[in-house]
């Protein structure tokens, strides 16, 4: 007897001032780059540090960035930032 499958899903965090997002699962920081979508194992263009100190929102999808970005990036403009409420 075959054990069911286990589908681990992603999960992301957006970095709006970047347009990088990152999934812990993976390691990977996805962006696009010159009309194409690319995950790398390090942000491109911005130093780690620097992107974790910026503005960041989890994600609730569970697919890749690509189908998404388009939604996510009016609700997050660039120059986004938290409300102060908790």
């Amino acid at each position: 007897m075959q054990s069911p499958a286990v589908v681990a899903q992603d999960d992301y965090v957006y970095y709006p001032a970047y347009g990088v997002y990152y999934s812990s699962r993976r390691h990977q920081y996805a962006s696009l780059v010159g009309g194409a979508w690319i995950s790398e194992p390090a942000p491109r263009g911005v130093a780690v540090d620097a992107l974790r100190a910026s503005p960041s929102v989890k994600m609730d999808f569970h697919d890749a960035p690509a189908n998404h970005h388009a939604d996510i990036a009016r609700q997050y403009p660039k120059n986004w930032k938290p409300s102060g409420r908790n």
